[in-house]
């Protein structure tokens, strides 16, 4: 795989949810809507949540498999 191969690959722009999130805030700021903060951010926060969450579970599944081999070791 070349350099340029891998580089044309990489996501370009913000995510659908930060967009979301962005025009949802700006709607409330101008007025337009009159929704509570919580439901505006909610986008941004469903963003985050599902960036963290799949790294909090490769991390314990990591875990357990390297206390599972040292336990094999003993």
């Amino acid at each position: 795989m070349s350099t340029n191969d891998y580089n044309s690959k990489k996501p370009k722009g913000i995510g659908l949810l930060t967009v979301i999130g962005v025009v949802f805030v700006i709607l409330k700021l101008c007025g337009v809507i009159k929704w509570s903060w919580i439901w505006l951010l909610y986008p941004l926060v469903v963003g985050v949540i599902g960036t963290i969450l799949p790294l909090i579970i490769v991390f314990v599944i990591k875990a357990m498999i390297e206390k599972s081999n040292k336990h094999n070791k003993l």
